[in-house]
């Protein structure tokens, strides 16, 4: 069940926040588990028990972690957590990799499901998270398996994330009182709103340019083929922070409060200010529970050159297993490693600031571009990027997508947030101006070929 969808929109979304809010607050942690299950349950049934054996295993590690005062023991438990978790996620999402290897090199076939359980790869980062603090006596485990039933299984977070922390969504979980109906509804509905118009009006229309384009490489000019890759950058931006958005209005609307996933990534200086601002929440978490544990910046320049290789190798393959994948993340090590030994200062006019930017955005650009080129397309079109050639020009893509791209190009930058913000202190613009951004994404959801979010694949 997608966000963008019209059954979710019109029957789920009200109906579920319908009960919610007519339970008793000391029941609402019981019923959203319940909605969040239910959720599980339309979406991927064959995968619910999956779902439910992980979050025991998460529950049952924390409390003996937190018991046992033994630390080899403790130890021990939380290793075989982990390596639980990882090898199921590495199971589902590398089966069909490892059959292709065991065939070639044994000649006997193994069998791996295809279809990856939803939200696995999120869902078992929480898990992860939560197992390792509660093993560094960051708070306490969690003795309620409903109210941790409900961070791990959260139906706003299941599709793409965020990987939010415990200790972020456990005050909502054990303060109900404190949860404001009206505020969180109008706040929560705003960035529903917003999110779903990034996805349906201005990613699906870029997408359409992209898959076009990609379709047929060898027809496309060298121009055609950075004009595609730009779209895509967009693209992959308004899909994944749309739906972050929307979870994060859903989570809101139910009375959490999430920290933002995306913090307008394309206005960013630098590379490494480009990734604090894009998909915060895991770069966050490989910071936290892979590069300061492998040694981070702390004992010299090797082990920090081991430590950001390591980072960015997995960052790569937790996207999937291809070696467009892994490509993408050594690209970004490369640039990362490059930009820390030249050190550029920080840039000093608005001239330099928009150079910086735009530098920024080619680079990013030109990573996406590998990122999506699967399969036999990386080669042909890195040769159209760089080797100037003739073929189908890029003209015609521009008077059909010009106005989405200025449109996304707007909200870059911040335009639509700020013309939003100054709705505020007129309430009657203010709610016509929402009436209408959702009227228009209802018309463009009945329209819409039901493209689902990119970043669920992950």
């Amino acid at each position: 069940m997608d966000f963008h969808g019209a059954l979710f929109l019109f029957l789920w979304l009200p109906l579920s926040l319908l009960i919610y809010y007519v339970f008793p607050k000391k029941t609402r942690n019981g019923v959203l588990l319940a909605e969040s299950i239910a959720f599980y349950a339309w979406s991927a049934p064959h995968y619910l028990p999956l779902a439910l054996i992980l979050t025991a295993v998460g529950y049952a590690a924390g409390l003996a972690v937190e018991k046992i005062r033994r630390d080899g023991a403790r130890k021990l438990i939380l290793a075989a957590a982990i390596v639980i978790e990882i090898g199921v996620l590495l199971y589902f999402k590398y089966g069909t990799y490892l059959e292709d290897i065991v065939q070639s090199l044994f000649r006997s076939r193994l069998s791996f499901p295809e279809l990856l359980p939803l939200g696995i790869s999120y869902y078992s980062f929480k898990i992860i998270s939560y197992e390792v603090d509660v093993y560094r006596a960051k708070y306490a485990a969690e003795k309620d398996p409903i109210a941790f039933g409900v961070y791990v299984l959260m139906f706003p977070q299941m599709i793409v994330g965020p990987i939010s922390r415990f200790d972020e969504i456990s005050p909502s979980l054990h303060c109900l009182e404190q949860r404001s109906l009206r505020e969180d509804l109008e706040a929560g509905a705003a960035m529903f709103v917003f999110g779903l118009a990034r996805k349906l009006i201005i990613a699906d229309p870029l997408g359409r340019l992209w898959q076009t384009v990609a379709s047929d490489v060898g027809s496309a000019s060298t121009g055609l083929m950075w004009l595609a890759v730009a779209a895509f950058s967009l693209q992959i931006y308004f899909d994944f922070a749309g739906y972050s958005e929307m979870s994060i209005g859903i989570c809101r609307m139910l009375g959490f409060s999430c920290s933002k996933n995306f913090d307008e990534p394309y206005l960013a200086v630098s590379i490494k200010d480009f990734w604090r601002r894009w998909h915060i929440s895991l770069s966050i978490w490989f910071r936290d529970y892979l590069y300061i544990p492998l040694g981070g910046s702390r004992h010299g320049a090797v082990r920090r050159f081991l430590a950001t290789l390591t980072v960015w190798l997995a960052t790569g393959i937790w996207h999937g297993a291809g070696l467009n994948f892994v490509l993408w993340g050594l690209y970004h090590f490369l640039l990362l490693t490059i930009e820390r030994r030249v050190a550029l200062p920080g840039p000093k006019t608005g001239a330099e600031r928009c150079l910086r930017r735009l530098a920024v955005f080619i680079l990013a650009s030109f990573g996406w571009g590998i990122f999506a080129a699967g399969g036999d397309m990386l080669l042909p079109m890195l040769a159209k990027l760089f080797i100037p050639q003739s073929g189908i020009m890029p003209w015609y893509y521009l008077r059909c997508y010009g106005l989405v791209a200025l449109l996304g190009i707007i909200d870059c930058i911040g335009g639509f947030k700020l013309l939003w913000k100054r709705t505020e202190s007129l309430p009657a613009l203010h709610y016509v101006c929402f009436a209408a951004l959702l009227v228009l994404c209802v018309s463009f959801m009945i329209g819409a070929t039901g493209q689902a979010a990119l970043y669920a694949a992950f």
